[in-house]
């Protein structure tokens, strides 16, 4: 009877969205006549009033985002470690730096970043504004002066127009880091095989259709962090990766003891294409990490009490990868406008 009634909401819920996922919906056009191009189903995301986007400053964000002058050996860029056909994530466990650092956590995807109200994974930073600015000043990353980076702009003449456009002709940290967050927060993905499926767009296979179910019932337990139109609760875990913790995690921010060993869930949105996995890319396959939370991890004093053994069986688990690759969005990482531009 339970499960009757499992089956029932789900179906309900996936009817919902169906009849308001047809269309994307727009926010109001800013005095430029930008227009953020938000999925149907999706929320309205919260954006700073201070730095909404408009064409000019996505336009030159664009730029700035695929530009090697940004960090100390102009050797990478924010494009280096957050690669579009790989659903803006890294594809090495630990990215590396301008002068060949190496990084300790796995790049995480910048797909629907807009919504992230908390950046990186134990949600130290409170902006995307203020993420891009660590990065530069991080030693294992771009590890450059802010000084310098404004001097380096300053004096390419390709960016003399852009900035003139976009911020009156400032060129300083602060529009430089506001023209980035603007691109950024244009990198929407809700146009996967599941969200074409849920508008009656697409057929899933009996395979994709038992993970889902999977996914979404008490059997696979997935869905209790995976949860919403994005595929995160936006909340931090501890998933018993470890029994004695080896990355404070969450902790560095609180100081709180219970969050230690606690990271943020990411995104499931282009999974498929965003390996390795977990904050510090351990696992290399979606294979491995399913068979991570079917053990149901390792004993750690501060494990959240929703990972257990799941006991699944193989074609359940493979059933479960196969829902999770209907959340590749083709149309995402193959849009022109993220690609690097050629002014």
């Amino acid at each position: 009877m339970e499960i009757v009634k499992k089956t029932v909401l789900f179906l309900l819920l996936s009817t919902v969205i169906i009849i308001t996922g047809c269309k994307r919906k727009e926010t109001q056009p800013t005095q430029s006549g930008f227009k953020l191009n938000i999925p149907q189903g999706f929320p309205m995301p919260k954006i700073p009033e201070e730095n909404f986007p408009t064409a000019e400053k996505v336009k030159l964000g664009r730029k700035l985002f695929y530009d090697p002058q940004l960090s100390q050996a102009k050797t990478i860029s924010c494009a280096s470690c957050h690669i579009t056909e790989h659903g803006m994530a890294d594809t090495v466990r630990f990215s590396i730096g301008d002068k060949g650092q190496i990084g300790k956590r796995n790049a995480p995807s910048l797909s629907n970043v807009v919504y992230q109200t908390e950046l990186f994974w134990d949600g130290a930073n409170p902006s995307l504004e203020k993420q891009i600015l660590a990065v530069m000043l991080n030693h294992d990353e771009f590890d450059i002066e802010i000084t310098e980076v404004e001097n380096r702009i300053r004096a390419d003449e390709s960016y003399q127009q852009l900035f003139k456009d976009a911020f009156n002709g400032v060129i300083n940290i602060t529009t430089i880091t506001q023209a980035i967050a603007s691109f950024e927060r244009t990198l929407l993905s809700g146009n996967s095989k599941y969200d074409k499926y849920l508008r009656g767009q697409a057929t899933f296979t009996e395979s994709e259709m038992n993970g889902m179910k999977l996914f979404f019932d008490e059997k696979g337990e997935c869905f209790h962090c995976h949860s919403g139109f994005n595929f995160t609760d936006f909340k931090y875990h501890n998933t018993g990766l470890d029994s004695v913790t080896t990355d404070e995690g969450r902790y560095r921010t609180t100081g709180i003891e219970e969050d230690k060993g606690k990271f943020k869930t990411p995104t499931l949105r282009n999974i498929a294409l965003t390996a390795p996995y977990m904050h510090d890319g351990r696992f290399k396959t979606l294979e491995e990490v399913i068979e991570h939370y079917n053990k149901g991890g390792k004993n750690h004093p501060y494990k959240d009490g929703d990972i257990f053994p799941l006991n699944l069986t193989p074609q359940q688990k493979q059933d479960i990868i196969n829902f999770l690759k209907t959340l590749t969005d083709e149309e995402f990482i193959n849009n022109p406008d993220f690609k690097k531009p050629n002014y």
